[in-house]
C-alpha cells in the first residue's frame, strides 16, 4: 500500500511468492484500488501501462522472468547489482520501446540474445560483469 497526501493506492496480490526469490509458482491479480478525494476507483489490467522498472541493488536471486518481456510499453528496465542467474530471455527483442536496459553485475550466463538488435530505440545497454558470451548485436 502506498500513501501520498490524499491518494491511497492498494495493490491486490493473489498468492504472490515472488518468483525472483523462490522457485515457487506464483500469480498476480493486476488490479489497483485508488482512493482519492473520498472516492474509490478500481483499475484492472494496468501492467501494460508500466514504463519503468528499477529493481537494482535488491539482492534478487533466480532467473529474469520471461514474463517481463510481455510489458511491451517498457522504456527502462534495470535489474543491475543483484544475484540473477540463467539466461537473458530470448523474447527480450519484443520490447521495442526500450531505451535503457541494465542487467550489469549479476551472474547471467549464455549467449547475448540476438533479439536485442531488434530494439531500435535502445540507447543504453549495460551487460557488464556477467558471464555472457557472444557479441552485442
Amino acid at each position: 500500500m502506498t500513501k501520498k497526501g490524499n491518494l491511497t493506492i492498494a495493490y491486490n496480490y493473489d498468492s504472490l511468492h515472488n518468483s525472483f526469490l523462490s522457485d515457487a509458482p506464483w500469480s498476480y491479480v493486476d488490479s489497483e484500488l485508488v482512493k482519492w478525494k473520498g472516492r474509490e476507483f478500481e483499475y484492472k489490467n494496468t501492467l501494460g501501462l508500466v514504463k519503468s522498472i528499477d529493481l537494482s541493488s535488491n539482492k534478487i536471486t533466480g532467473e529474469i522472468p520471461k514474463e517481463v518481456t510481455d510489458l511491451l510499453e517498457l522504456v527502462s528496465l534495470n535489474f543491475s547489482r543483484n544475484n540473477l542467474t540463467g539466461l537473458i530471455p530470448t523474447t527480450i527483442g519484443q520490447l521495442k520501446s526500450l531505451d535503457v536496459l541494465d542487467l550489469s553485475q549479476n551472474q547471467l550466463i549464455g549467449e547475448i540474445p540476438s533479439g536485442l538488435s531488434e530494439i531500435d530505440r535502445l540507447s543504453t545497454l549495460d551487460l557488464s560483469y556477467n558471464n555472457l558470451s557472444g557479441k552485442i548485436p
